[in-house]
């Protein structure tokens, strides 16, 4: 009985309703669920289908979508972060309704974790590695400092990097870099949902 109730209660979007809400052409919406989510089984079995999106397939489609259209990466580089950081995602509560655990740090005051992700493409010299590679910073603490006439900010963070492959310091001379907290923050705002459904924002 627990889980029809949550059931009843998740909503699911369609492609036009999606499309108003972040302000996309509804035609590129399409495209980028087409390239972003796998074929859905519905769409064959039923004439006229029109496709629902639960939250997280929204949420893959728009960051795909952001990733291609804002950051210009291809539409392969954007399959292959998406995949590459699926897991991860997961894991560290950028999900629609999981686990409440997986947004919290033991002792911790502050509600909610900050995280910066850096996408590093490989130089274009460097033969030898072809892979995106990836350096995740959670930020353990920030605190702003009056100085004159402009303030200082000391902040505190912890590197995580892809399947544990450690990146030299500094990464390359360039990167990608995305503050990947508030982008989801954002994308909640967008999409009309209740931040308390997303663990990585309590």
């Amino acid at each position: 009985m627990q889980l029809k109730g949550v059931l009843i209660m998740l909503k699911f979007y369609n492609n036009r309703e999606l499309a108003i809400k972040f302000k996309i052409n509804p035609a590129k919406w399409k495209r980028w669920s087409r390239e972003f989510l796998a074929p859905d089984p519905l769409g064959g079995m039923q004439s006229g289908y029109a496709r629902q999106y639960h939250p997280d397939q929204v949420f893959t489609v728009y960051f795909g979508g952001y990733l291609v259209a804002h950051l210009k990466f291809t539409i392969p580089e954007a399959k292959k972060i998406l995949a590459d950081l699926e897991k991860w995602l997961h894991e560290n509560g950028f999900c629609f309704n999981g686990n409440p655990a997986m947004g919290k740090t033991e002792g911790k005051e502050k509600p909610g974790k900050q995280y910066r992700l850096f996408i590093i493409r490989p130089e274009s010299d460097d033969l030898s590695n072809h892979e995106l590679r990836y350096r995740i910073q959670e930020i353990i603490s920030s605190h702003k400092t009056p100085n004159k006439d402009r303030s200082i900010i000391q902040e505190q963070s912890v590197d995580i990097f892809h399947n544990d492959m450690k990146i030299s310091d500094p990464p390359s001379p360039s990167a990608v870099v995305l503050n990947i907290t508030g982008f989801m923050k954002g994308f909640v705002k967008k999409l009309g949902q209740d931040e308390k459904k997303y663990p990585v924002l309590n």
